[in-house]
This record gives structure tokens, sequence and C-alpha cells, in this order.
């Protein structure tokens, strides 16, 4: 279900009837979860829930979750940005737990790119490894 946005446009794939080719990605740093978080929320737009809502719907789309334990667990399903080194800002949908963990954070995303987006995956993960660094 990525979505690609053309100026202030956004289509999702699931919309267009596109495959999107799901894509899962583990990794481990020595940032605190909360630097993570902030970091993921900063670099890649990542909504809270009265962000979502910011007068444009009523409610967050069913492709939205934002849970928040300080310190410990964060659970975000949104359509974060990621800048490709092609120049592009691709979207996609992802869901990225992040995890204290005895030595820093636990990253795991999934998440779905559609066929014109895979040329993009490789930096994504790099970018999702930043998180975490």
């Amino acid at each position: 279900m990525a979505r690609q946005r053309q100026g202030s446009v956004a289509t999702s794939v699931r919309e267009s009837g596109q495959n999107c080719q799901r894509q899962s990605f583990k990794v481990s740093g020595p940032a605190n979860v909360d630097v993570a978080y902030a970091r993921a929320k900063s670099r890649h737009g990542w909504r809270t829930a009265e962000e979502a809502t910011d007068g444009a719907y009523l409610f967050p789309d069913d492709d939205f979750k934002h849970v928040v334990t300080p310190g410990a667990f964060y659970d975000l399903w949104d359509y974060p940005t990621f800048r490709t080194g092609r120049g592009v800002e691709e979207t996609v949908f992802m869901r990225v737990t992040l995890m204290k963990a005895p030595r820093g954070t636990d990253l795991e995303a999934n998440y779905c790119l559609d066929p014109g987006q895979l040329y993009a995956n490789a930096e994504v993960k790099a970018q999702l490894r930043q998180i975490v660094q």
C-alpha cells in the first residue's frame, strides 16, 4: 500500500490496483530508543495521532497507528517519506517497531513498495539503519 506524492496528492497503490512488494527489515543499534523515535519522526515524517487528525480528517486513516511507551517501545504505522539517490521523495506504507534493547534499540520494519519504488529498497533500509545508529 505504498503512496507516491505528486504535489500534494497521494495515490494509494491499493486504490490504483497495483501490486505491492512486501519487505521486512530488522536492525539493532546503539541509539537510545527515545532518540531513535525522535530521529524516525523528524527525518521521515511519522505523525502522532494529533498530527494525523490536523483538521483534514476526523479520524486517522485505517493504515495509521501510533503507540508510544517512552523509554521502552514505539509501534508506528503510517506513510513516512524517504529521499532517494535519484532526488525523489518516496512515501511508503510502513510499520516500524522500536524496542529498548540491552545495548540500544531494536528496529523492525515491515513495509510495502510498489514496483516503481523497488529501486529504493536498499536506500530505505540504509535510512532505517541510521535511525538506530
